[in-house]
């Protein structure tokens, strides 16, 4: 991730690169242009040095041939003294073509501060020879020879040199110096100044900023760049502007009716949920479903906008009617909602509510200079009475509108009589919010046999509602409205405490161990503390984590498997084993069958109860069976009722099975005498 302006390091600033990038680039060509000045001066040093011998050799070699010639000692010795003159030369000697030494001399080297360096560049020495002819015949008489000390000639072009290395670098540098202040005035600062306003863009509404052009690059590049982020920055808000608004009216359109601007059903939905809960002691809702008739007539005559006007003056009517305290939604094309606050919540005063409800809209309203009438038909449900939440409450207004829409009377009263399976989940859902669990709520279980040796292998909890006027209710009539009313975390911690309690006294009375399953909900999967709350049962009761099991159904799992999986992952931590329940009747997929913590599947009875007519289930059974076998599970076959399902399920090499072939579901007391009867039966 790229770092802040103020957060780069020292040495990684573009800045501080590029100084050094110029420094280092500066010194390497001065460097350069110093060691080619410092190549040609030497060769030029070279050429005058040598030049400068063979004149003075050219000059003397006449005298020096007529010395050699009359081996003229005085002669040769004024040659020589005549090259030594020459500056530079450190000795001359004449030589006879025999190798004599006519006339020979050396002067002593003059001091010089840079011969260690010319001594390295030009050599020491430069020696130059030059033949001697005399007579008649032009033989050769002998040689001059002169030797040049270079340090002394080459003295200023070894401090020019010097000079050279030291100024030309430090005047690259210089430059580059100049470059550098120039690309920082006009590159790098504007640059920075740039990125420091990008970091002041807010995330959340970078279409509220605009980078300022740096003074001076109105018409370059970097401005063009700059004016092409802030040609970004307006096309981002405009988008955002536009996603805005679209999201406004998305929003709005789902919760509002767009013609009326009266909330719409889930509207109202949601605003029931909140005031429900919330009446007065000794107050009533009343829900009416009002519709408008023959709306479609209207629009015939009218044409839509005379329809639209209709629905937002009987929307206006409702409202100034409604008054404070009350709430009006449009339903759909042709249907209001009303809910009022009421304390007398008999018939006959709802009846003449509504009623002055139907005359309100009664009167004709104007459009287009035509007189227009509204016509309703009222359905009416009444809270508590009819209905224990804000969905049911709408309902039974439709139902009882529809009513109302069949016959004569325009008003109609939702009959609770017609729903009884409603009012005994109204009624349960009142009771199960207040009950006392220890009082009301059993505990049976039924035994799970070894499929090879028929012995008890473990036990499945099963929890009963012993209602005190509706009899025995098996946990299908309860579990979904205990879920419903947010009471099923406290019912399933019960029954995991009386369980783990129950099994930990059995385990020092039969001498031995039993594992237990009890089934969860997949609300209780819902909750990210079950885990927290199933450690401490098992740490109270001290029952050892391995001897229970729970169960749980392929739904549940598949209703949110993130979050279920994180928490059986965390449950099967605790050495707790988990089977699915009633396998086969769900939508899990293989992928998740294998990705969660599994130890055990339970075959649905549907497949058992026809396992010897239905080919189809048959071939279902075995293939659950090698399924779980294939990811190292165990499989039980539950509703086992007849000697040939159980042998059947044998063959299929079925792990468990459990039914009433074996035991019903058996109460405590009776579980507890089945098992120590069939411990002391020899084996």
């Amino acid at each position: 991730m790229a770092a802040d302006a103020s957060q780069i390091v020292w040495r990684n600033r573009l800045t501080v690169r590029l100084l050094l990038l110029t420094a280092v680039a500066s010194l390497l060509i001065g460097i350069v242009i110093a060691a080619i000045q410092v190549v040609s001066d030497m060769h030029a040093l070279r050429q005058r040095r040598d030049a400068l011998a063979e004149q003075a050799l050219t000059l003397l070699s006449e005298p020096a041939s007529e010395a050699a010639y009359n081996i003229d000692d005085a002669m040769a010795s004024r040659v020589v003294s005549g090259l030594l003159a020459i500056p530079g030369v450190r000795s001359a000697e004449l030589r006879l073509s025999t190798g004599e030494t006519l006339a020979s001399q050396r002067r002593v080297d003059k001091p010089a501060r840079w011969r260690g360096v010319s001594d390295r560049l030009l050599g020491p020495e430069t020696r130059h020879t030059r033949a001697l002819y005399g007579g008649s015949n032009r033989e050769v008489l002998g040689e001059i020879e002169l030797r040049i000390d270079n340090a002394v000639i080459g003295e200023e072009f070894v401090q020019r040199a010097v000079t050279l290395a030291l100024i030309e670098p430090l005047r690259a540098i210089m430059l580059g110096l100049v470059v550098f202040a120039l690309l920082y005035r006009f590159l790098t600062r504007p640059l920075l100044t740039t990125m420091r306003a990008l970091e002041r863009v807010d995330p959340r509404e970078p279409e509220m900023t605009r980078l300022p052009i740096p003074r001076g690059h109105e018409s370059d590049e970097f401005g063009g760049s700059v004016a092409a982020v802030n040609r970004l920055l307006d096309s981002i808000r405009d988008s955002l502007s536009k996603r805005r608004e679209a999201e406004a009216r998305a929003t709005f359109l789902s919760q509002y009716d767009e013609i009326t601007k009266l909330p719409n059903r889930r509207m109202l939905l949601m605003r029931l949920g909140h005031l429900l809960p919330t009446l007065a002691e000794g107050r009533q809702l009343v829900l009416m479903h009002i519709d408008l008739i023959d709306f479609k007539g209207i629009n015939q005559h009218l044409g839509e906008s005379g329809g639209d006007a209709a629905m937002r003056e009987a929307g206006r009517r409702l409202l100034a009617h409604a008054g404070s305290e009350g709430l009006v939604a449009r339903l759909a094309d042709d249907s209001f909602a009303l809910a009022l606050p009421v304390r007398d919540g008999s018939r006959p005063a709802l009846r003449i509510l509504a009623q002055a409800t139907l005359d309100t809209l009664a009167q004709t309203f104007s459009h287009q200079e035509r007189e227009v009438p509204l016509h309703a038909a009222i359905g009416i449900a009444v809270f508590p009475d009819d209905a224990d939440g804000a969905e049911t409450l709408v309902q039974c207004a439709e139902q009882a509108y529809a009513r109302a829409e069949r016959g004569s009377d325009p008003i109609r009263f939702h009959e609770a009589g017609l729903d009884s399976e409603q009012r005994l989940r109204r009624r349960l859902g009142r009771e199960i919010a207040a009950v006392d669990f220890d009082e009301q709520f059993i505990v049976d279980y039924q035994p799970l046999v070894d499929a090879d040796h028929g012995q008890t292998a473990s036990l499945e909890a099963l929890v009963r509602w012993r209602h005190p006027e509706l009899g025995l209710l098996p946990p299908g009539v309860f579990i979904s409205i205990a879920e419903q009313r947010g009471s099923i975390g406290a019912l399933g911690d019960f029954v995991l405490l009386r369980v783990c309690s129950q099994m930990a006294a059995w385990k020092a009375g039969l001498g031995r161990g039993l594992r237990v399953a009890v089934n969860v909900s997949a609300a209780q999967l819902r909750d990210p503390k079950f885990d927290a709350r199933l450690a401490t049962i098992l740490e109270t009761t001290a029952l050892p984590a391995q001897l229970l099991e729970l169960e749980i159904t392929e739904t549940a799992v598949v209703e949110n498997f993130d979050l279920a999986h994180g928490l059986l992952q965390r449950v099967r931590a605790l050495g707790v084993s988990i089977a699915i329940d009633d396998f086969g009747t769900g939508h899990a997929s293989l992928s998740y069958l294998k990705r969660l913590p599994i130890d055990k599947l339970k075959i649905d009875g549907s497949f058992v109860r026809e396992l010897l007519v239905d080919p189809d289930d048959a071939k279902i059974v075995r293939a659950i069976i090698n399924l779980g076998h294939s990811l190292g599970m165990r499989v039980v076959a539950e509703g086992v009722e007849t000697v040939a399902q159980a042998d059947r399920l044998r063959e299929m090499r079925c792990d468990l099975l459990q039914g009433y072939l074996f035991s019903r579901p058996l109460a405590a007391a009776d579980a507890f005498r089945y098992l120590l009867r069939e411990h002391k039966q020899p084996a």
